[in-house]
């Protein structure tokens, strides 16, 4: 037998985890909100006001919303309401990641999902104690859904006629989320944490001016020893300039220090620290 939204939803619900009903996607591809076809949020946003307050694991009450509207998608908020921080991936994304992990090292192994667009969500656990903002492109690509904001979750359909997946074995069902590295929460607080490739030790440190280009530099010329691409030189750069330049430089003048280092070779730059 098929499987229905109402199946999907309440397998959140068993798990204690709190959802919430979206608009859905109709036949014609356009969100089932007054605003139909002119919507720029199709299927991704919420069916009733005070969602965040009202999301809820309660069977009772889910069983009423999807009875409703069969075909909502489903929600999930983040932040303090599920514990979730999400680090959520898209639109040139990949290449930001790689250049952040390869300064400071791979992300955990956690809760991860595939979303409708070919993105990706990274779940982690909400840190108590902080207040990490919502920020649309902190980072190249990279966008972090806290308290306040949600995601679109499995099995939603997504205006591409794509579903939601969570990645195999890294559902909520399958694991729970794991604390964010420091430097990531670091980074989506606006002060970030580097590791020296030398001798591993964390900076934490403003960048001022007069200091910018010649630091941002350094970085970009051990990024290419380690035979980082052009564009994920630029990419981390933009992310060490937003988080730590006091004021940031223009992006014109990160992509032209990204540009410079990435003519020479790999292994004329930085590799010898490396032996």
């Amino acid at each position: 037998m098929k499987k229905t939204m109402m199946d999907a939803v309440l397998k959140y619900a068993e798990a204690y985890i709190p959802v919430i009903p979206l608009h859905w996607i109709c036949e014609d591809g356009s969100c089932s909100c007054k605003k139909g076809q002119q919507c720029d949020s199709k299927g991704k946003h919420p069916l009733y006001s005070s969602w965040y307050k009202n999301s809820t694991s309660d069977i009772e009450q889910i069983r009423k919303w999807w009875t409703k509207t069969p075909n909502a998608n489903i929600g999930i908020p983040t932040g303090e309401k599920s514990d979730w921080l999400v680090l959520d991936v898209d639109d040139g994304g990949d290449e930001t990641i790689s250049a952040l992990e390869a300064t400071h090292g791979k992300l955990p192994d956690t809760v991860t999902a595939v979303t409708g667009g070919g993105g990706r969500y990274y779940v982690f656990k909400y840190p108590q104690g902080r207040s990490i903002p919502n920020k649309t492109k902190f980072a190249p690509g990279l966008d972090t859904r806290s308290t306040g904001s949600l995601i679109v979750v499995a099995p939603s359909i997504h205006v591409s006629d794509n579903r939601y997946e969570w990645i195999k074995d890294h559902s909520p069902f399958d694991r729970t989320p794991v604390e964010a590295l420091a430097w990531l929460l670091k980074l989506m607080e606006r002060v970030e944490v580097l590791l020296t490739p030398f001798e591993g030790s964390s900076i934490i440190a403003e960048i001022k001016e007069g200091n910018r280009n010649s630091t941002l530099t350094s970085l970009a010329g051990t990024m290419r020893g380690r035979e980082m691409t052009e564009e994920s030189i630029y990419a981390a750069l933009l992310a060490e300039n937003n988080a730590r330049c006091n004021p940031p430089l223009d992006e014109a003048e990160v992509r032209k220090i990204a540009h410079s280092v990435s003519r020479y070779q790999p292994n004329l730059t930085g590799k010898k620290h490396y032996h």
